[in-house]
């Protein structure tokens, strides 16, 4: 309970505009880099649990975009 309650005030400190994501009054370390976050993307976009055309993952159910920029998630195979 307490992960989810920390990935719903991660995924409230970014907002998507015109396609791409910006942070929001976010506190430090909730959200991971850009570049974190574009790395496990690539992970998941190699894996045959990601479902490309939802953008979930099929083994957590979660949205990948939106995952990936929480600091502390991690990948429920291990891969990240």
């Amino acid at each position: 309970m307490i992960e989810d309650m920390y990935a719903v005030n991660a995924l409230r400190c970014w907002q998507e505009v015109d396609g791409q994501q910006t942070e929001i009054d976010c506190p430090d370390g909730m959200l991971a880099s850009k570049e974190k976050a574009e790395q496990r993307m690539s992970i998941c976009k190699e894996c045959p649990s990601y479902k490309s055309l939802l953008f979930i993952c099929s083994e957590c159910g979660c949205i990948m975009p939106a995952k990936t920029r929480i600091n502390g998630s991690n990948c429920p195979l291990g891969k990240w």
